[in-house]
């Protein structure tokens, strides 16, 4: 029986990631992989070119915005989704990439223990302040823990890993 892979992007709207992902969801050998795709939005350009065969699933498509707000309100909520799903999905394997993705991601698989593979597309000394303007030392700690849960941590380039490494206190032989 071919393994269950859940592949993890923000949404489709059609960035380098989201093409990567695209990619992936396209050449995965169906004889041994079942893919999966999460989104947290069902939205953008490449959502049409999603193979027929992926089963898509959506945070946005589960929830409503429930209770009063607090700071990682929304974030537990996705990780109680993501753990439904990888249970009632029986997921084996997860592939998250960017690190909104990793956070969610890091938490759900471990609770579940589903192993991760995880790609840094960006240098995160960067690309983590740049895009977080709130709990930025919060998000670095949570992000360093799921990437030293995954199983393999791939960066895109030997800047992006470099920085992960430091950034993140990774072991050299944890990413590649």
């Amino acid at each position: 029986m071919p393994d269950r892979v859940l592949t993890m992007i923000s949404s489709m709207r059609g960035g380098g990631s989201e093409q990567q992902t695209l990619l992936l969801l396209r050449h995965l050998d169906r004889s041994k992989f079942r893919p999966h795709l999460y989104v947290l939005e069902r939205t953008g350009e490449l959502m049409s070119r999603v193979p027929e065969d992926v089963v898509v699933h959506s945070f946005e498509d589960a929830t409503s915005a429930r209770g009063f707000y607090f700071p990682g309100r929304m974030l537990r909520q996705q990780v109680e989704h993501l753990q439904g799903l990888l249970q009632r999905e029986s997921i084996d394997v997860i592939y998250d990439r960017t690190f909104h993705m990793s956070m969610i991601a890091g938490q759900a698989g471990q609770a579940c223990g589903v192993p991760r593979v995880s790609t840094i597309v960006s240098p995160p000394d960067r690309a983590l302040p740049q895009v977080e303007s709130r709990f930025v030392g919060l998000k670095r700690r949570r992000l360093a823990k799921a990437y030293r849960q995954s199983r393999s941590v791939i960066a895109v380039s030997q800047q992006v890993a470099t920085s992960a490494m430091q950034y993140y206190d990774l072991a050299r032989d944890a990413v590649c």
